[in-house]
């Protein structure tokens, strides 16, 4: 017994210590009136769940409060849609080539603005006014530039023009990216096809006060630095694809993981990467597995996270990190089918057993694929529900990462022990921001006695 005393004694010492330390920074910081509050709960007990934290108010300035208003009206502003962060402009010749486009987006949880899609010109709503406020708050516009697209209506003319004033008011944005669409670069530039377009601008110019024949001739220019995407001779299927895989390099997706407090992401997201491209393919899988292990805690899903959204441009959008544990084995076999292979929702319904399986190992190996198989555990289940994806058969050019807590569980799986990595550390500076973050949210950095206290406790953790 006294053993065991002496034993836990100082490990004791250190937590209370720790604790000691946000307690100080925590007081110092926060005067009394500004402290945290709890509301308890009805049975007087205040206990965790039902705790509300009550944070002050800060004080506004007028002019700040009045801003803050204003962008609230704003992003409150029903005709203005956050997720339209795509604009596709293109004349209704084009029509069928550019809804197809849309929904190839739309797979890739890209959600652009077009004009088929009530969510994008809602019925009853004015939608001149629709289109040029898209066109100003919108991120990247997908100029479909065809002969059609300069002389069939106005309306494409106008879109260009409106994105180009944007670009000069916002610093760049958005980002104008032309599909040249069975109309070269080099026949833009021809003076004789020129003129035609101007007689035609000149003739609608005449009944329409909003068209400025010179700021469209300047709004065309601007194809000539920009690099876009030319029609050749492989098809619209192809080019289609081509398309949508540099908007998609151009645009996040909506559905990333939040990583913005994770830290160190950035130096162990390019270790990982780094290890997946120096092994060669395992002769197992036939494709490039990289094992990563180390207790839990120490950020393997985290980094699993930031991967994802490292590599989703890369990969066209098929990533996929899938948690064991979670899940039963079948519902994540649907979710690596459904992320990696844009599967068919309503295909999804009907897909039971082993149909799920051989659906899988018959898609995946199409196309090049990153998955994350995370949180393997040392038990015939998990190894089995890891081992189902690690033999789908994958696209020669895919990688894989795996992550265990030992890295016995990780050659249990025949991965190669020289392609398995012990998850690193944090270093000095990344732990301070972790613990400041926790202890600290609203304090970036600490100086003097108060940073002597900080760098023992990240000492003892």
């Amino acid at each position: 017994m006294e053993l065991s005393i002496s034993s836990t004694l100082p490990w004791l010492i250190a937590v209370l210590a720790i604790i000691g330390g946000i307690t100080f920074f925590k007081s110092a910081y926060y005067p009394v009136s500004q402290q945290p509050d709890f509301k308890e709960s009805e049975s007087g007990r205040g206990t965790r769940a039902a705790r509300d934290l009550v944070k002050p108010e800060p004080q506004l300035k007028p002019k700040l409060e009045a801003d803050l208003h204003a962008k609230r009206q704003h992003d409150t502003d029903p005709k203005l849609q956050p997720k339209h962060k795509i604009f596709l402009s293109h004349s209704g010749a084009q029509k069928d080539f550019v809804e197809q486009l849309c929904e190839d987006l739309e797979r890739f949880h890209h959600f652009p603005f077009f004009d088929k899609r009530e969510d994008s010109l809602p019925k009853g709503e004015r939608f001149p006014e629709l289109i040029f406020q898209a066109a100003k708050q919108c991120r990247v516009a997908v100029v479909v530039v065809s002969e059609e697209f300069l002389t069939r209506t106005k309306w494409p003319m106008l879109e260009l023009d409106a994105f180009v004033k944007a670009k000069k008011e916002r610093n760049g944005y958005p980002r104008i990216l032309p599909l040249f669409f069975k109309l070269s670069r080099a026949q833009c530039r021809e003076s004789a096809r020129r003129e035609l377009w101007l007689e035609v601008w000149r003739g609608w110019a005449r009944h329409d006060s909003k068209i400025v024949v010179e700021d469209w001739v300047n709004a065309l220019n601007i194809f000539g630095p920009i690099n876009g995407l030319e029609y050749k001779l492989e098809g619209e299927v192809s080019y289609r694809k081509a398309a949508r895989s540099a908007i998609i390099r151009l645009v996040p997706p909506e559905l990333q993981f939040d990583t913005t407090s994770y830290q160190g992401s950035d130096r162990f997201c390019k270790l990982i990467v780094d290890k997946l491209h120096e092994v060669e393919a395992s002769t197992e899988y036939g494709v490039r597995v990289v094992g990563v292990y180390g207790v839990g805690g120490l950020g393997k899903t985290s980094v699993c996270k930031a991967l994802y959204n490292s590599q989703y441009a890369e990969y066209d959008g098929r990533v996929c990190l899938v948690e064991l544990g979670g899940l039963s084995p079948e519902e994540l076999q649907k979710q690596v089918l459904r992320e990696l292979t844009q599967l068919n929702p309503e295909l999804e319904k009907d897909l039971r057993g082993d149909k799920v399986v051989r659906l899988l190992k018959e898609r995946v190996h199409k196309h090049k694929v990153f998955l994350a198989i995370d949180n393997v555990w040392d038990s015939s289940v998990s190894r089995d529900a890891a081992l189902t994806f690690l033999q789908a058969g994958f696209h020669c050019d895919s990688m894989v990462l795996v992550t265990a807590r030992t890295r016995d569980i990780l050659v249990r799986l025949d991965i190669d022990e020289n392609h398995c990595i012990e998850m690193p550390e944090l270093d000095k500076e990344e732990a301070t921001k972790l613990f400041l973050h926790h202890a600290l949210p609203y304090c970036s950095q600490v100086e003097g006695s108060q940073r002597e206290v900080v760098e023992q406790c990240v000492e003892r953790c």
